[in-house]
């Protein structure tokens, strides 16, 4: 399990210095991303420049639309990063009539014809799939008809934001689940610095190693400090529980 970043939690700072930031970010240790867009560059551009910082992309998060309707610019796009995974990180579900069964089965044909290209294709929650679709949630829904192919890139804020257990969902899981967002909850309810609030990190770190997670992925969406500083809090506080970069 290695310590990465989601670059939309330092995104202010990227739109008005998107290089420079990237260069502070590597300077402080960070060596993996996870991309949230490419800055207005292309991926080559994009691959050379995290190069030139020591920083590798493992994931990118792309719009559902473009997953199904650009595939081929997509694949091409995420083959030139280097990525290993291609990740969805939000859907409506309004737009889809058959409800939960209807979108597992959209997510899982798309991560078929993702590894078909040797891509890993996989859906990142929010709260709003735990809310109930007859006796279940959207989420139970999802993930008991989804199929293999599908990865699971758990939210561990948003699954206790949505009032279920992130450690349990951990295991539930297994062996999907290969990525994960930490984010901690503040007694508000709002983000804060890993370690800085209410999620079981201890738990949650020994229930990663268990289930095989690949990547802890930080992030905040909404920092009260600055994001970088944010992300820099985060990984030390992950560094002290003996993840590594």
């Amino acid at each position: 399990m290695k310590i990465s970043v989601q670059l939309y939690t330092i995104r202010s700072l990227m739109e008005q210095d998107f290089w420079g930031t990237l260069t502070r970010l590597s300077d402080a240790g960070f060596r993996n991303v996870e991309l949230a867009g490419l800055g207005g560059n292309d991926a080559e551009e994009a691959r050379v420049g995290l190069a030139e910082r020591g920083l590798k992309p493992h994931s990118m998060h792309v719009d559902i639309n473009r997953a199904k309707n650009e595939l081929d610019a997509l694949v091409q796009e995420a083959h030139t990063l280097g990525v290993d995974y291609v990740v969805v990180p939000w859907i409506d579900p309004k737009q889809f009539a058959g409800g939960w069964k209807e979108i597992a089965g959209v997510l899982t044909d798309l991560a078929k014809t993702y590894n078909e290209h040797d891509l890993k294709f996989g859906y990142h929650n929010h709260a709003f799939e735990f809310e109930k679709e007859g006796d279940k949630t959207g989420f139970e829904i999802l993930w008991e008809t989804a199929g293999p192919e599908l990865i699971a890139e758990v939210d561990l804020f948003w699954v206790k934001k949505g009032g279920d257990d992130p450690i349990a969902w951990l295991h539930k899981l297994a062996p999907r689940v290969k990525e994960a967002h930490f984010k901690d909850m503040d007694p508000k309810g709002e983000f804060t610095e890993v370690g800085q609030g209410s999620l079981d990190w201890d738990g949650i770190i020994k229930a990663g190693k268990e289930v095989g997670l690949e990547w802890a992925i930080i992030e905040n969406d909404s920092p009260k400090i600055d994001p970088l500083e944010s992300v820099i809090k985060s990984r030390e506080f992950l560094l002290s529980k003996g993840l590594k970069d």
